[in-house]
């Protein structure tokens, strides 16, 4: 919609982005909301407008930015680093979201981060050199695959950047027929 459709009106309070914006000064303005509701939000600092209009409709606009509670903060590296890195400190009492960069996803690293940061609210597993399928390969792989075993195959090849060994692929296939028979060995 175009900023002209807003023309004669004194002020327009604007909704649905969460990051605060002018479209036509103080006049024509998205708020945003005054807490981030995922970690693209990460470096918004939220506020919320103070208007008062002059008996001619001028708008007379404060920005009062506000505390969020819980910060975010994105860590990323080795579990142990993480973990004992002295510089992630301060990320103890914020919401965090841990982007693991350990060639394998480390055994319990949840639990582990959880003891260090409390708070933590995403575990993201991203080993270097791992090129992962996009939306639209990912879909076609699932569209194209003839069988359970297919599936996990892609799956498997998408998380670790790379085909199933043959022990690999053996352990994925006596899984999926320990499932069909319903669990029994």
């Amino acid at each position: 919609m175009s900023v002209a459709a807003f023309a004669g009106f004194d002020y327009v309070a604007l909704g649905h982005l969460h990051g605060p914006q002018e479209l036509d000064g103080p006049r024509l303005a998205y708020s945003g909301t005054p807490l981030p509701y995922s970690f693209s939000e990460e470096q918004h600092v939220k506020s919320v407008r103070i208007v008062e209009l002059a008996a001619d409709g001028s708008p007379s606009v404060e920005v009062v930015p506000l505390g969020v509670g819980r910060p975010l903060a994105t860590l990323q590296g080795p579990i142990e680093e993480l973990l004992t890195d002295p510089r992630h400190a301060t990320a103890t009492a914020a919401r965090v979201r841990a982007i693991l960069t350990d060639e394998t996803l480390p055994l319990q690293a949840m639990a582990r981060l959880r003891a260090r940061f409390p708070f933590i609210a995403e575990l993201r597993h991203e080993p270097p050199g791992v090129a992962r399928a996009n939306d639209v390969e990912r879909h076609r792989q699932v569209r194209q695959a003839r069988s359970p075993l297919e599936l996990a195959g892609a799956f498997f090849a998408d998380q670790q950047g790379r085909p199933a060994s043959p022990e690999e692929a053996e352990l994925l296939r006596a899984a999926l027929a320990a499932a069909a028979r319903g669990g029994e060995r």
